[in-house]
C-alpha cells in the first residue's frame, strides 16, 4: 500500500462512497482529497496527525487533505467513508483549499446531538444511498456533494485543540459562534499563515504587526481561540510536516530539520516529541515497520443490516 493513497472515484462524479468493517488501515494521506469517516455500529480509533480520537457510534470525522492518518480497532464495526476529490469541487467552491474542517464535538453530552451533526449525518446517507443506486446520475450525485460542502463551509470551519481524558491533544470543534468576529478570523487567519509558512524565521512580533495589534493581545487571543499558544503552533505544523518527510522521503533528521525550520536535529526531536510521544527516528522505524507488516487494509465483513439500519434512522433525522 502506497502513503501516498490513490483514490477511485465513481465515473465523473470525484466521489467514492464504501461501508466496510475496518480491522486495521495502516497510515495514509490523500494528497487532494476530503474524507469523511462515520461510524454506524461498533467504535473506531483514529489517528490524524498528532493527534488520536475514540470515534463511537454516531461520529463523524474528516480528514484533511494531506493529513496522515490510520484507522484501527479490535471490534466489529461499520464505517462509512465518503471520499471528495478536492479539484473537482472547486468549480463551484473556488476558496475550498482555504478551508479546514473539523467535526469532533468539543463535549460529548450522551443523547444530545446537535442539530449541525444531524444534517451531516442526514446529507452523508442520503449520498449513500444514492451512490448505490444504480440509476442515479452523475448530476443527482453532484448535487449532494455540493449540499455536502455547503454544510462543511457554514458549520464545521471552526476548531480549537484541546487535551483529552487520557491527556492526548486532540483537535475538536470550536464554539458555534466561532469564525464570526473579527479577532476570531484574525486569529484563525495567522494560524493559516503559520501553516504556510512555518519553514521561515516566524515571530509572534511579526504576526502582530501583520495584524496591527500588539504581539501580548495577539498571544492571548491566539490561545483563547485555538488552545494552543503561537510558539506550539508553529512547532504543531513543523512537526506534522516532519511526520510526512520522515516517511515520504530518504532525508536525514539534519536535512528534514533544516527544510521545515528547526535549528538542528535537537531542536527537531525536542519538538516533535512532545506531539508524537516519539523521537524523530524511533517514529519513521514505527512508521516503516507498520508498512511492512499491514502493508494492505485488513477488513473484516460488514453486517450489512446493521449498516442499513443506521443510515435509516440518519436519513429519518435521529
Amino acid at each position: 500500500m502506497r502513503f501516498d493513497e490513490y483514490v477511485i472515484f465513481k465515473r465523473n462524479t470525484g466521489i467514492r462512497v464504501s461501508i466496510d468493517c475496518i480491522g486495521d488501515y495502516p497510515f495514509h494521506l490523500h494528497g487532494n482529497v476530503i474524507e469523511l469517516v462515520a461510524v454506524l455500529y461498533g467504535s473506531i480509533r483514529v489517528s490524524d496527525c498528532a493527534t488520536d480520537h475514540l470515534l463511537l457510534p454516531g461520529d463523524i470525522y474528516i480528514f484533511n487533505p494531506n493529513d496522515p492518518h490510520r484507522l484501527e480497532s479490535q471490534k466489529d464495526n461499520g464505517i462509512l467513508t465518503v471520499q471528495l476529490d478536492r479539484d473537482q469541487l472547486e468549480g463551484a467552491f473556488p476558496d475550498l483549499r482555504d478551508f479546514y474542517f473539523v467535526c469532533q464535538p468539543m463535549k460529548r453530552e450522551p443523547g444530545v446531538l446537535d442539530p449541525q451533526l444531524r444534517e451531516l449525518r442526514h446529507i452523508l446517507s442520503e449520498l449513500c444511498r444514492e451512490y448505490d443506486n444504480p440509476r442515479a446520475g452523475e448530476h443527482a450525485l453532484t448535487r449532494i456533494a455540493e449540499r455536502l460542502v455547503q454544510t462543511l463551509l457554514a458549520d464545521f470551519t471552526s476548531y480549537t485543540y484541546q487535551k483529552g481524558p487520557d491527556g492526548v491533544i486532540e483537535i475538536v470543534r470550536g464554539p458555534e459562534t466561532a469564525g464570526n468576529d473579527h479577532p476570531t478570523k484574525r486569529d484563525y487567519h495567522v494560524v493559516d499563515l503559520v501553516y504556510q509558512h512555518f519553514a521561515d524565521k516566524l515571530t509572534l512580533t511579526d504576526m502582530a504587526a501583520q495584524t496591527y495589534v500588539s504581539p501580548s493581545h495577539l498571544s492571548r487571543s491566539i490561545k483563547k481561540t485555538v488552545g494552543l499558544t503561537f510558539s506550539e503552533i508553529l512547532s504543531l505544523a513543523r512537526s506534522e510536516e516532519v511526520e510526512r518527510l520522515l516517511f515520504t522521503t530518504n532525508k536525514t533528521v539534519d536535512e528534514i530539520a533544516d527544510q521545515v525550520g528547526f535549528a538542528n536535529r535537537k531542536h527537531l526531536a525536542i519538538n516533535f516529541k512532545k506531539w508524537y510521544k516519539k523521537t524523530p527516528t524511533a517514529f519513521r522505524q514505527t512508521l516503516q515497520k507498520d508498512q511492512r507488516l499491514t502493508h494492505q487494509p485488513f477488513l473484516r465483513t460488514v453486517d450489512e443490516a446493521r449498516a442499513k439500519n443506521a443510515l435509516e434512522e440518519w436519513n429519518q433525522g435521529k
